[in-house]
């Protein structure tokens, strides 16, 4: 009897287990949850999700019109609506994004050029069977599809002519650069384009070299041109070199001039028929020119200076383009020099030649009356056995067998820097065979 209440309790306290309230509460709530799910998952209602501006591939690799060398031109980025349906639990997901949904537009039978309507397709990537694309607005886009071509012109400047000068300022040149485009379009546009013009405006007088912009202009007949640009081109511009005229005082450059001399107060000068200043047209982008007040116009050999106070010797003008239309080659320049602060000393110097194959020469034993001009001050100081002549070395390796004349230097010592040669010097040498 005890054994089978025993057994009995025990029964009892089994099936108090599973007949407690709670325990009975959290199955029902778990099998209850795991239906709503299953449910939920299969019996949803569908929805519909529309997804805007979605961009349309438009890469033409691997399709008919890349093949057949067609470019698209004009408005080559699209974008459409594209709405999609399924279960909503799905089409709301926030993982779903317009990234997995491919826009292609249908080119199988664009072969040739022109504008098509072509027809929009839409799929999805990496998602569901249970979502699908129910349209694509706009269903069709306009494409322009042509081969591109490359051509090149010559601009046309246009309005150069209408321009003011600012005064005292001259127009030395207008050029256009580059004068030659390089032009790049879709062939049907490309072979109505009959020039290419450059067209300039000037808003006010020009007085300073500039390089003004231009605006482009294509120029069809009856044709509008749309598509074709300019390929890798730099700044298009009008270079206007301008000039104005301005005034300096003249100096001149003294060559062979001892450095020992003081010329800005030895010796003074002008220009003969011209003065002390010149007037001329320099160019306004000259930094150096335009804040100057006097310039070198050209240079006076001092040999062909002689002790006179006042003399006219010849000088040979630099070769400047502003002094072109201003100076000859050569001019006169009227010096006036401080005779009492100079000396002329007469020497007769040796001809020495070190230079190659000197045995092949005999030369005169001395060059006589030669001219020196110094430093009166100076004039004990110079030491005549270091002068020498030097025969021209150019002129020996031109000779043939026999007696002639060449051109010596005179050579002063290196110390003497208050003194240089006045004039021209020869002598006598005879080329052994």
């Amino acid at each position: 009897m005890a054994d089978k209440e025993l057994i009995a309790g025990g029964k009892k306290e089994k099936n108090d287990i599973f007949s407690s309230k709670p325990v009975i509460f959290l199955i029902s709530l778990f099998f209850s949850l795991a239906i709503w799910c299953v449910v939920s998952m299969y019996e949803t209602p569908e929805t519909n999700r529309v997804f805007q501006d979605v961009k349309v591939q438009m890469n033409l690799t691997d399709t008919v019109p890349g093949l057949l060398d067609l470019s698209v031109f004009g408005t080559n980025e699209f974008y459409c609506d594209v709405t999609v349906n399924g279960k909503s639990y799905l089409v709301n997901d926030t993982t779903f994004t317009s990234d997995k949904i491919i826009v292609k537009p249908k080119l199988e039978d664009i072969r040739t050029p022109g504008v098509y309507e072509v027809e929009l397709t839409a799929q999805l990537s990496n998602s569901s069977a249970d979502i699908s694309v129910v349209s694509v607005e706009p269903k069709y886009i306009t494409v322009y599809f042509d081969t591109a071509v490359e051509k090149e012109f010559q601009l046309i400047l246009v309005g150069a002519e209408a321009y003011s000068v600012a005064e005292n300022c001259v127009i030395d040149s207008m050029t256009l650069r580059p004068a030659t485009v390089l032009a790049v379009g879709p062939s049907l546009e490309m072979n109505y384009i009959r020039e290419i013009r450059a067209n300039v405006a000037f808003s006010e007088p020009i007085s300073v070299t500039t390089q003004h912009p231009v605006s482009l202009e294509f120029v069809a007949d009856g044709k509008n041109i749309n598509y074709t640009t300019i390929k890798e081109q730099e700044s298009i511009y009008l270079d206007v070199q301008v000039s104005i005229e301005k005034t300096f005082e003249t100096k001149i450059d003294f060559l062979n001039a001892p450095e020992g001399l003081d010329f800005e107060n030895l010796v003074s000068y002008s220009l003969d028929g011209y003065g002390k200043t010149l007037t001329m047209y320099v160019p306004t982008e000259s930094e150096a020119l335009m804040s100057a007040n006097s310039i070198t116009v050209g240079r006076v050999d001092m040999s062909a200076v002689s002790l006179a106070s006042v003399q006219t010797v010849t000088a040979e003008r630099y070769n400047r383009s502003i002094f072109y239309d201003v100076l000859p080659e050569t001019f006169d320049v009227v010096l006036n020099i401080d005779t009492n602060a100079l000396t002329e000393v007469s020497v007769s110097v040796p001809v020495v030649y070190n230079g190659d194959n000197a045995e092949l020469y005999t030369f005169g034993a001395r060059v006589e009356n030669i001219t020196i001009i110094c430093d009166a001050e100076k004039a004990d100081s110079l030491e005549l056995t270091k002068i020498y002549a030097e025969p021209n070395a150019l002129q020996l390796n031109k000779l043939a067998a026999g007696e002639h004349t060449v051109d010596v230097s005179v050579v002063l010592p290196d110390d003497c820097d208050y003194a240089w040669v006045a004039g021209k010097y020869t002598t006598s040498v005879l080329v052994i065979e």
